[in-house]
This record gives C-alpha cells, sequence and structure tokens, in this order.
C-alpha cells in the first residue's frame, strides 16, 4: 500500500484517499511573469508521474494547477505585484505579459511531457468568488477590515504554524512583510484582500473598494471551488510551507471548520551545480534552453532520479551520463518480446519502490537492471508511468548525409576518406555504428 511522507503529521503515512476510486490533487502552479525554470519543470514532472502512478492504479485524478496572474508580491519594503513590476518595465499591460507567460508555461510543459491538469484556473478568473470566500471569513469573525485592506487574524488559529513547524508567534514573524502603510493588528497578520492606490495597473471592485486579492486567498478560492472542501493532496516545493501554505490552511480551517487538506507533498528545492539557484548568481537555468539542447528523457530522468524530499543539485555531466540509461532503455525496448513470465515479479518491485515514499529513482533503476528480462507489455506501462518516450533520437539531417556518404566511401573501400568523415560526425556528437545489415547512428553521450 502507498505510504508517503505527509508535511502535516511530519510522518510517512499510509494513503487513504477519500474516494476509493478518484484522487483529488492541487498543486500551486507558477506566478507567470518570466520563462519558467528547472524548478518548475521539477514540480512538473515530480506531479505528473505521480499523477501517471495513480492513474495506472485505475484511480481517476483530478488535478487542479492555477495560474497566478495576480496578487503575488515581490520582496522589499514596499512590495509590488510581480507580473505588475514586469508590465511597467515593459510597458506592456499586465494581462498581457500574464498571457505570454503562461503561453510559454504550457509550452514548455508540453515539450516535457506533462499531462495538462484538469483544470487550470487563472487567478483572475476568480475574483468575485474570492470575495465571497473573504464575506464568508469576516462573518464568521476571523479577518477583518482596515484602511489598507482585510486581513486575516491569525490569532483565530489555535494551531497556526503547525503545518510549517512554527508555532512560537516569534519564528512565525520571521520572513514575514513589514510595510510600513499597512495598518494591521498584528505583524503574522496577512491581506485577503489589498485597496489599491490610485494608478495600480490591476484592480477590481469589492466590497472594501477597488483593489486586488492577497495571493494565499487565491488558492484556498480555487481549491474550495474546483474540488472542494477537504481535497486529498496539496503539492508544491518546500519553499511554500510557510507562509503560503500555512496560510492556505489557516483560511480552509476558518472556512470550512476542518482540516481543508488531508496530505501535503513537497518537493525539495534545486540546486545548481551546488550553488542555490538565483537570478543574483545568473545561474537560472530555464527550461526552454535545457529543451533545446537536450532530448526529453534526458531532462525527465535528470528531475526522478533524486528522491523528491531532497534538494535537486542539477548538473549538465550528469545529465549526459543518463543518456546512457535512455541507451540502454530504447534498445532493450527494440529487442523485447511481446511476453515475459518475469513480467510480474520485476513490476511487484518497482511497485513496492514507488509506493515506498514515491521512491522513483529506485523504481527507475530496478527497470534498468532488469530491462533484458521483460515485455513490450511491460514496457509499454512502464514509459507511460515515467513519461518517457523511448523513441530513436532524431538525427539531424546533416548527419545523416554524411554518414550515407561515408557509407558509399566504405563500399568503394575508400577507408581514409571514410574516416575523415567518421570523425567529422563525431565533431558533431554523434558516432556511426556499422554492422552486417548496416549503420546505426547514435549521440556520443549516450555510449
Amino acid at each position: 500500500m502507498l505510504k508517503f511522507y505527509n508535511t502535516l503529521t511530519k510522518r510517512k503515512q499510509k494513503f487513504r484517499p477519500l474516494s476509493k476510486t478518484q484522487i483529488t490533487m492541487y498543486v500551486c502552479g507558477p506566478t507567470v511573469y518570466s520563462l519558467d525554470h528547472l524548478g518548475h519543470g521539477r514540480v512538473g514532472v515530480f506531479y505528473d508521474v505521480v499523477r501517471r502512478y495513480f492513474k495506472f492504479s485505475q484511480k481517476r485524478v483530478l488535478l487542479v494547477q492555477n495560474i497566478t496572474d495576480v496578487g503575488h508580491l515581490t520582496e522589499g519594503e514596499e512590495p509590488e505585484d510581480k507580473i505588475v513590476k514586469e508590465a511597467r518595465r515593459q510597458g506592456k499591460e499586465p494581462l498581457e505579459i500574464a498571457r505570454y507567460f503562461e503561453k510559454k508555461h504550457l509550452e514548455a510543459m508540453d515539450k516535457l511531457n506533462v499531462l495538462r491538469p484538469t483544470f487550470a484556473p487563472r487567478a483572475s478568473d476568480f475574483i468575485p468568488q474570492m470575495i465571497k470566500f473573504i464575506q464568508k471569513l469576516l462573518k464568521k469573525g476571523y479577518a477583518y477590515e482596515s484602511k489598507t485592506g482585510v486581513y486575516f487574524s491569525v490569532a483565530k488559529i489555535k494551531d497556526y504554524g503547525f503545518l510549517s513547524g512554527r508555532l512560537r508567534p516569534e519564528e512565525q514573524r520571521k520572513g514575514v512583510r513589514v510595510i510600513a502603510k499597512e495598518d494591521k493588528k498584528e505583524a503574522r497578520d496577512f491581506a485577503l484582500w489589498v485597496k489599491a492606490e490610485p494608478g495600480h495597473l490591476l484592480q477590481w471592485e469589492s466590497p472594501w473598494g477597488k483593489g486586488y486579492p492577497g495571493w494565499h486567498i487565491e488558492c484556498s478560492t480555487m481549491i474550495h471551488e474546483l474540488l472542494g472542501f477537504p481535497i486529498d493532496i496539496h503539492g508544491g516545493g518546500v519553499d511554500l510551507i510557510f507562509p503560503h501554505h500555512e496560510n492556505e490552511r489557516a483560511q480552509g480551517l476558518a472556512f470550512s471548520g476542518d482540516e481543508p487538506v488531508r496530505y501535503y507533498l513537497h518537493l525539495g528545492q534545486v540546486m545548481i551545480e551546488g550553488k542555490k539557484m538565483s537570478k543574483s548568481l545568473q545561474n537560472v537555468a530555464l527550461l526552454e534552453d535545457l529543451l533545446a539542447e537536450y532530448p526529453v528523457d534526458w531532462i525527465r530522468l535528470s528531475l526522478l532520479l533524486t528522491h523528491y524530499r531532497k534538494p535537486l543539485d542539477f548538473k549538465r555531466s550528469r545529465i549526459q551520463e543518463l543518456a546512457k540509461i535512455v541507451s540502454r532503455l530504447r534498445e532493450a525496448k527494440e529487442k523485447a518480446p511481446a511476453s515475459s513470465s518475469h513480467d510480474k515479479a520485476v513490476l511487484g518491485e518497482i511497485k513496492r519502490a514507488i509506493e515506498d515514499d514515491f521512491n522513483f529513482a529506485l523504481a527507475i533503476s530496478i527497470w534498468d537492471k532488469e530491462r533484458e528480462k521483460i515485455s513490450k507489455t511491460l514496457f509499454k506501462s512502464l514509459t507511460s508511468i515515467f513519461g518517457l518516450k523511448l523513441e530513436p533520437e532524431k538525427v539531424p539531417d546533416e548527419i545523416w548525409q554524411l554518414a550515407k556518404q561515408r557509407e558509399k566511401l566504405r563500399n568503394a573501400k575508400k577507408f581514409v576518406q571514410a574516416d575523415r568523415i567518421r570523425k567529422k560526425i563525431e565533431s558533431l556528437g554523434f558516432v556511426v555504428e556499422d554492422s552486417a545489415s548496416g549503420f546505426r547512428i547514435k549521440r556520443k553521450d549516450e555510449l
């Protein structure tokens, strides 16, 4: 039976979904003001494989991954909406910026072979529902209005900090923005609705005047509207545990009177060559660049072969090593028999690895080790679970033409000229393997 680490209880637990046939999942999506980086890729691929495994296990999955196109503030003493900031920089409208980067996000996930979510709601499409949600929190006494906005009263939640482990008020104040113009009752309180200043580029009418929603209320509202409280699984990176998911939990508890989420599933952060990925270090690995440089299967494996709860240290040398695993699996798939008596035992091993805290790395290593024993049928199931294609790599036309020219020279016994072309092909990152039935072209990295 599947067990995984639940951030809420701080231990591995047996997963018992609310329904025997359906699983409800909400994964925090991107704030669409810039191109996706490797961290977005890890989120996309990990929860994609979780979802694929549930589907393989005959469970229907309702997955919501939102698009944050308003309300996510920048850090600093005078924070502003990240999308508004980018719009000002480019001299464009905020939603023009949001739609462009939303499109780029979806394109990147498609190229990564990540299945589209059941619902991908935009925060800006749920403003009326957010207002109703906030009105209920006000009515129940969990929120209050001030001159600058509507705030959630953290003190009203007795175990606030339970999810993140920050149970003392002084711990909860760390990392919380203190903005001079805010008139909150307490520093820990957070904005549900911000009253907009004149000229703000994103604002909507509300009972409290023109303004825009806080970041945390968006997710709680969309969970409630699209899935209903409680849901089975809430996912995201560990950086979202506090304050984002802590505040979501507080809102859900106040709104529904019970835990809004049964299992929280969090991913470790991504590092680049041993250093934290950040714009200041100029080491942000953009998915667009990686997808142009490497085959999709290589990138997916690089994101799956580190356990999800550990930090992932991305190294280009490592991604090229993974090409050999892809090559081995692809060749074994081509040679696999239609059926095999080993399938049941191998699948059992792989399932045990996955069901012990989603140990995809171990599961893939078992697959690689037993690859020559299993059938095409099992290969089809495993490629579906892990979202790999294992298709012959597309070789550039230039390489094919050189290889054909080399073959003609070899047939004419002009071996010196043929060898020169072989070396040129290798300089371009490919090798030609000869056999009695002809030649085969492979990437050098796969050898």
